[in-house]
């Protein structure tokens, strides 16, 4: 009975999606001029109105209008320079929902409780959705077509980030894992501040105004990414 629900859900929540692509398809799309200055006003002002909302009051602003907030000094070992330093990353919006991180069990987590919580939220608290490798096939399709991409990729080798600590930034031997990609132009300062702040254990908070992220990106997939503020938490976990 609980597998003819949430067949029935799913169809019902495709058929929606396809009936919903159809209406906003019709006709041409107008876009409006980008102004960065404009933007990068936006953007600070959420990022103010965050950090007083959340009661943070102690940071710094670097190059590129970012701010670095230390949450944590960290009780490993300092980080010093020419020290190879590994460290994991989480980047969230600022309504905290993540949308890239090196933490494998972070990245699933987050498809999986976006789409139980948006697509089976009306089933009975009895039911739950199946979310073996062919149910997350599903999921991934439906979160899709809602404007939501996913964050988990199964191609991706997660691991910790790696980068050597110079005093102007990091190292050319950086490497990333497998799969992982590039990093936008805030990543690269926002890694070098925690690294010169914190120990091995600390944690940093960056906010990145979007013309540091993703700015006014327009690739089919990317939609939540364009123009938006974004946050990375990046904590230095060992070194050699």
């Amino acid at each position: 009975m609980g597998k003819m629900m949430k067949n029935g859900k799913l169809g019902l929540v495709v058929m929606g999606l396809w009936s919903l692509g159809m209406t906003v398809s019709c006709g041409p799309e107008y876009v409006e001029a980008f102004d960065p200055e404009k933007q990068l006003a936006i953007d600070i002002e959420l990022i103010e109105e965050y950090l007083a909302d959340q009661g943070y009051t102690e940071y710094d602003t670097v190059e590129g209008d970012i701010r670095m907030l230390v949450l944590d000094e960290g009780g490993g070992s300092d980080i010093e320079y020419s020290d190879i330093v590994s460290f994991h990353y989480i980047g969230r919006y600022l309504n905290q929902r993540i949308f890239d991180t090196s933490i494998e069990s972070l990245a699933l987590d987050q498809d999986i409780n976006f789409a139980l919580d948006t697509i089976f939220q009306t089933l009975k608290d009895d039911v739950t959705p199946v979310v073996d490798e062919n149910g997350l096939s599903i999921i991934r399709k439906i979160v899709y077509e809602v404007g939501y991409t996913p964050v988990y990729s199964k191609t991706r080798d997660y691991q910790p980030y790696r980068v050597t600590h110079t005093q102007g930034g990091w190292a050319a031997n950086q490497t990333y894992p497998s799969g992982s990609g590039g990093y936008v132009s805030g990543f690269a300062p926002s890694v070098h501040y925690a690294l010169e702040n914190c120990r091995l254990g600390g944690k940093i908070l960056a906010f990145l105004p979007s013309g540091q992220a993703y700015g006014d990106i327009r690739t089919k997939g990317f939609e939540n990414l364009r123009n938006t503020v974004l946050i990375f938490e990046i904590t230095p976990i060992y070194k050699r």
